[in-house]
């Protein structure tokens, strides 16, 4: 069974944990990022925690870088921005 633990709720979070023998949490975010060496969730068998890079890869990187360089040579031509937010 899942279920959906409020972002704000650490406290409660760890208490679910202390009094579970087999639920797991695998929070999006912590309360504090990066967290703290020693952090009592991190320390947890119940806790999978994974960093937030995994969008990070060879082609999402020159991808960006492309349309970093591509923004700067439009930017000294005058010429409108690619992916402006407006």
């Amino acid at each position: 069974m899942r279920s959906v633990l409020p972002y704000d709720a650490p406290p409660s979070i760890r208490a679910i944990i202390a009094e579970a023998d087999r639920a797991t949490v695998e929070p999006d975010v912590l309360a504090e990022e990066p967290p703290r060496p020693g952090n009592p969730l991190l320390a947890s068998p119940h806790v999978v925690a994974r960093p937030h890079i995994a969008w990070l890869t060879d082609g999402t990187w020159r991808r960006s870088i492309g349309v970093i360089v591509e923004n700067c040579r439009r930017l000294a031509a005058g010429e409108p921005l690619l992916n402006r937010v407006v």
